[in-house]
């Protein structure tokens, strides 16, 4: 279950892509949020950022928060998010759901 922070270049499930990529606003999510990220001053509110650019975009947070959990794990379970972030740290994460959104494309 947390394999994933050891290897930056983890494998993602590929049931759990397939999945996401029904979400045909997914990876234009996931680009939102890397750039909310980018300019987020306080990283505490990493998780929240999620809902909110979520809303700001015209989306329910939960259609932002599973492809989250995908791009920083590439699984579809695992540790709270926020707590994910805050061990990850803002530039890994960015990286992460950045490598997410190539994925998903």
């Amino acid at each position: 279950m947390i394999a994933f922070f050891y290897k930056p270049d983890y494998p993602f499930d590929a049931e759990v892509v397939e999945k996401v990529k029904k979400n045909e606003a997914a990876a234009g999510l996931l680009e939102k949020l890397a750039e909310a990220l980018t300019n987020l001053s306080d990283w505490a509110e990493a998780k929240s950022s999620i809902g909110e650019t979520a809303k700001a975009n015209g989306a329910k947070p939960g259609q932002l928060m599973f492809p989250t959990r995908v791009a920083l794990t590439g699984a579809s379970g695992g540790p709270d998010l926020g707590t994910i972030l805050e061990i990850l740290g803002q530039a890994e994460s960015i990286r992460r759901i950045q490598r997410a959104v190539k994925e998903l494309s």
